[in-house]
């Protein structure tokens, strides 16, 4: 149900598609055949392979191309701020709050793990092109970005027994 509600999003909000991959394919191929390209996809696909891969019970996996897509989300919006807000700036909200919400639960119940998957969306950002947004040309922006990623990153090894109480407060999982 979640994918079929991410891809009406993706639909009504008219999201370019800059890859040889689709909004369907990204339901249905081979995780092989869609990972080749993740480099090269409007950053929403991203999202949209995360909310598969956690679906299909990947769900480390899944939070690491979420925050992949999350990283790129926000270098794509930093880099372009004269977008209209009801387009990829409310795109990205909604992607937040729909995968986001799911996927930050089910990874905060492990802060080490939290940690090591945002470390491999930075690394796999860092090792791989961004066709949509090339890196080289917002070298400053790139950076800026990447840097609230890390301050998060930072935030939960500084606080991941304070996270762990209040999950259990909360009555959420922890590991």
């Amino acid at each position: 149900m979640l994918l079929k509600n991410l891809l009406f999003l993706l639909v009504l909000i008219g999201t370019p598609v800059m890859a040889q991959i689709s909004v369907d394919d990204v339901k249905v191929e081979t995780h092989e055949k869609i990972e080749s390209q993740l480099h090269s996809v409007h950053p929403s696909l991203l999202y949209l392979y995360a909310a598969r891969l956690f679906q299909e019970d990947r769900k480390e996996e899944a939070v690491f191309w979420f925050y992949v897509g999350q990283l790129r989300f926000r270098y794509l919006l930093v880099v372009n701020p004269d977008l209209p807000l009801d387009g990829a700036p409310a795109l990205m909200d909604a992607l937040n709050e729909n995968v986001g919400l799911y996927i930050n639960e089910w990874v905060g119940k492990n802060p080490l793990l939290w940690v090591s998957l945002i470390d491999k969306a930075l690394e796999w950002d860092t090792s791989n092109i961004n066709v949509v947004t090339p890196k080289e040309t917002h070298v400053k922006e790139l950076l800026q970005v990447r840097s609230g990623l890390v301050d998060l990153r930072n935030y939960i090894v500084n606080h991941a027994s304070e996270i762990r109480e209040q999950r259990k407060a909360a009555g959420l999982p922890v590991d």
